[in-house]
C-alpha cells in the first residue's frame, strides 16, 4: 500500500481519538518529510521501508544540524507511527522499532529570557502606546500560556470578574488565571480594539484585521527586541521564564505544572529541576534554617 494512504489513515485515526489539531498537524509534517526522503530513493511502498532506511534518515536529520529536541519529535512519531501501522496490519513488523530517543538537556538557564529584558520589552511597548503588544506581553508573563493558546483566545474568552481566561491549545481547553495588572492593561486594549468596529472575535488581531499567528507574534516581538538589543525574547523563553520564576520564589512543583499546563508533572520537573549554581546559593540565603539563630 503507498505511503501517503496509509499516513492518511494515520491522521484520520488521530482525529477520531480526538487528539489536537496541532498535534495531527505536527504529525503530518514529520511523516511528511520522511516521505519525501523515502520517494528521493524510489520507496513508495510501506512494505518497502526496512530499518536501514529509518536510521538513514535519522542520521541526515543530524547532519543537517537539526537540534537533539527536534531529531526527538521527529523519532517518536516515527515510531508511533509504524506501531500503529503494525496494529493495523499494513505491515508484520515496524522498522522503527529499534530507535531511541536521544538523550534531552532540558536546561532552561540559556532558554529563558532575562527579568530585565521582560520588563524592558513591556515598557517599551507601553511607552509607544502599542496596546496588542503590550496585552499579549502581559498575558505571557502573567499566564506562562503556549503562543497557540494565546492566539486562539477570543475577547468572550475573559472572564474579568474571575480574573482567568479559557484558552484551547496543545493540552486541550483550559483555564488560565492573571492579575490586576494584566486586567488593566487588557481592558485598555479591549476599549481600544472595540474602536476599530471588528467583525472577528479573535483578542488578538494582525493587519488584516484577522486572528493573529504564532509567527507574527515572534516576529512583532522581535522588532522590540532588536531596538532593545535583547537576546531572548520569543513567547516560549517567556513561558520559561514563568516556570523558572515561580520555584525561584517558592512554588512547589505541582503548581508549576498546572500553571503552565503539563499534563505530566515529570515535563515539569525534567525542564526546571536543573537548578544553576548561582540559584542554589539564592535559595540557600532565602531558606537557611540557621540563619535566624
Amino acid at each position: 500500500m503507498l505511503q501517503a494512504k496509509v499516513v492518511e489513515s494515520y491522521c484520520t485515526s488521530l482525529e477520531a481519538l480526538g487528539r489536537a489539531k496541532r498535534t495531527i498537524g505536527a504529525s503530518k509534517e514529520r511523516l511528511g518529510g520522511l516521505q519525501i526522503f523515502l520517494s528521493e530513493r524510489g520507496v513508495n511502498e510501506i512494505e518497502e521501508i526496512g530499518p536501514g532506511l529509518i536510521d538513514a534518515y535519522i542520521s541526515l536529520s543530524y547532519r543537517k544540524g537539526l537540534s537533539e529536541f527536534t531529531v526527538a519529535g521527529r523519532i517518536q512519531v516515527i515510531k508511533t507511527f509504524f506501531k500503529w501501522s503494525v496494529k493495523r496490519q499494513y505491515i508484520e513488523e515496524s522498522p522503527a522499532a529499534h530507535l531511541k530517543k536521544p538523550r534531552l538537556n532540558y536546561k532552561t538557564k540559556d532558554k529563558t529570557i532575562r527579568q530585565e529584558d521582560l520588563v524592558a520589552m513591556i515598557h517599551f511597548a507601553h511607552q509607544t502606546q502599542n496596546a496588542m503588544i503590550e496585552s499579549m506581553l502581559m498575558v505571557f508573563a502573567d499566564t506562562g500560556c503556549r503562543s497557540g493558546e494565546l492566539c486562539g483566545m477570543n475577547v468572550d474568552d475573559i472572564d474579568f470578574k474571575n480574573k482567568e481566561v479559557l484558552v484551547n491549545g496543545k493540552t486541550g481547553e483550559r483555564l488560565i488565571d492573571f492579575t490586576e495588572n494584566t486586567t488593566i492593561v487588557l481592558k485598555s486594549y479591549i476599549s481600544f480594539r472595540a474602536k476599530m468596529n471588528l467583525s472577528s472575535q479573535a483578542l488578538f488581531i494582525n493587519s488584516e484585521r484577522k486572528r493573529i499567528t504564532v509567527n507574527q507574534v515572534y516576529l512583532r516581538f522581535r522588532k522590540i527586541a532588536e531596538k532593545l538589543n535583547v537576546k531572548r525574547y520569543n513567547p516560549q523563553s517567556i513561558r520559561h521564564r514563568v516556570g523558572q520564576g515561580w520555584l525561584d520564589q517558592g512554588a512547589n512543583l505541582e503548581i508549576v505544572r498546572q500553571k503552565l499546563g503539563h499534563k505530566d508533572i515529570q515535563t515539569t520537573a525534567l525542564y526546571y529541576s536543573h537548578q544553576d549554581r548561582s540559584r542554589v546559593k539564592d535559595a540557600t540565603k532565602k531558606f537557611s534554617l540557621v540563619q535566624d539563630i
